[in-house]
């Protein structure tokens, strides 16, 4: 599509952030001195952040989670469950041909009409040849010998008659040059169908859900075995979803799910044939049937490769109504070392950045000079902002302008770095975002590093590690120097016992009310 025991919920999860010059945009009009030239985008993640993240799993897998508790957590609310039901998934691999090849690369293929096991037969293509359907005018299958002759020198069946070849019967590798992969579950039905006022066909694969799986290649086979398990729980959830609630007979593919990008990458025997396959099969049969539901019914297992440590709304990235199971939730897995796009970084010019704008929207703008009005969702993606160029200005929604510059991500900040990053992140995660977004980035401080949040701030120097402040002991500490003051650095992150709040620090402690007093009311005690 282009993943755990809950720590501490995220406060941030319901409010949207303004951006404004102090988070790193330039506030300038169109040809003001001093505009920008060029734009660095600092960002995180890659893809829509919707569901589970599949880096996230990895990192989630490698701190001991198990596959059900990753599940249960990027998709809100939910419990796994077993199913039995549908027997098959209905996949489609080609649509809108002129012909297809089918290789049968170690074994027969039969062609049947009507049904794949007792229809009329129409031919068996030997083992090691390639032969040719073709979609004529005349509406019907043209069977084409490796020879170059037609199959009873006419045309079978037609748009209320379909064609099937049945391999997984004989054991049969099948190829499909079209599609470039190797099939051996299930077995293959022909459609032919008028597309602009022509006769043209398609290829769907027609699978045993959970042999579907097999073919899943969304992450390497390499990966933990529980990480291998929650996206195979995922991959099969997704499935069983769209042929439950869209249907097996999509229009134009006549399938529940695209073996592509546009649902899920499906490749047949070649996941399970290729490097670590055999682990990839194991983790599908390990969750046989299992998949994930809300409220009884099967969800829409959205996933993305990165979410950049926090994942997005449905609403938010596709718009529409919101789903109770698909809410930003802090991913604190995806910041492992293997991730390549934990983090990343692109500059830009203002000519670039207008450039761009115009080829994808139409609007010339002229060469940007500045970000305004930037409005972000609870992720801290963007949803909006207005590109100030020297001729005129745009307002653009964050998936718009990510599409247009090329970006990975819609979570990206321009000319200032306010990813989390390094011992602050690893601290940020294990407390499952609750500090909530970024407000600053990481800064000098003393000896060490310092970086501001919706709700608290972080601290870390060599000789203490990280740890978090919040609420009136953050005033307070704030009050007396911080880390430069007297008190140094946090030793602690706030622990809540009896009504108060405490904070050990290198050379002292500060205790504050829980709730319900003032940054008076708190002690500061230095040792």
């Amino acid at each position: 599509m282009n993943g755990v025991v809950r720590r501490t919920r995220s406060p941030a999860a319901a409010f949207v952030l303004l951006l404004t010059a102090a988070a790193g945009l330039v506030a300038a009009r169109p040809g003001a001195a001093g505009a920008a030239s060029s734009f660095t985008f600092y960002g995180a993640g890659w893809g829509h952040g919707v569901g589970m993240g599949q880096y996230g799993i990895y990192g989630l897998a490698q701190e001991g989670w198990k596959y059900r508790g990753m599940l249960v957590y990027y998709y809100e609310g939910t419990s796994t469950a077993l199913v039995s039901s549908p027997a098959n998934i209905r996949v489609g691999l080609v649509q809108d041909q002129g012909s297809t090849k089918l290789d049968a690369t170690n074994g027969s293929v039969v062609l049947r009409l009507n049904d794949p096991d007792t229809g009329t037969l129409v031919a068996t293509i030997p083992k090691g040849q390639t032969w040719t359907i073709e979609f004529h005018a005349d509406g019907k299958f043209w069977v084409k010998r490796q020879t170059g002759t037609y199959v009873g020198g006419k045309g079978w069946g037609g748009t209320t008659s379909d064609l099937y070849a049945n391999y997984a019967d004989q054991n049969t590798i099948v190829s499909v040059p079209d599609t470039g992969h190797e099939y051996k579950r299930g077995y293959f039905e022909f459609n032919v169908y008028t597309s602009g006022g022509v006769y043209r066909g398609r290829l769907i694969a027609v699978v045993p859900t959970n042999a579907y799986v097999y073919g899943i290649a969304e992450v390497p086979a390499s990966w933990p075995m529980e990480a291998l398990k929650a996206q195979a729980t995922a991959a099969r959830t997704y499935a069983v979803h769209m042929a439950l609630t869209a249907g097996q007979n999509r229009p134009v593919c006549n399938c529940a799910v695209y073996a592509s990008g546009q649902d899920q990458t499906y490749i047949g025997y070649d996941e399970e044939s290729g490097f670590d396959g055999s682990r990839w099969v194991q983790a599908s049969d390990d969750s046989s049937w299992r998949v994930v539901e809300y409220g009884g019914a099967v969800i829409s297992a959205n996933y993305s490769s990165s979410t950049g440590g926090y994942t997005e709304s449905n609403s938010a990235a596709f718009g529409g109504t919101q789903v109770p199971y698909l809410t930003a939730e802090c991913d604190p897995g995806d910041y492992t070392s293997i991730n390549p796009n934990r983090t990343w970084q692109t500059t830009l010019t203002g000519a670039q950045i207008g450039d761009d704008i115009a080829s994808y929207t139409g609007t010339d703008i002229g060469d940007a000079t500045s970000f305004l009005n930037t409005s972000r969702s609870s992720s801290g993606r963007i949803v909006t902002t207005t590109v100030v160029g020297t001729t005129r200005s745009i307002t653009l929604s964050g998936t718009t302008l990510q599409a247009a510059l090329g970006l990975k991500s819609t979570r990206f900040y321009s000319n200032v770095n306010m990813n989390v990053t390094g011992d602050i992140r690893t601290k940020y995660d294990d407390l499952t975002c609750s500090p909530g977004l970024a407000t600053s980035p990481q800064t000098a401080i003393g000896s060490g590093l310092k970086q501001e949040f919706a709700d608290g701030a972080i601290y870390w120097s060599s000789a203490t590690g990280a740890y978090e402040v919040h609420g009136l002991i953050q005033q307070e500490y704030d009050a007396v120097g911080e880390a430069t003051g007297a008190l140094g650095f946090p030793t602690s992150d706030v622990v809540s016992a009896n009504g108060t709040d405490t904070s050990t620090f290198q050379n002292g402690s500060i205790a504050c009310p829980t709730s319900g007093g003032t940054v008076e009311d708190c002690q500061v005690t230095y040792t």
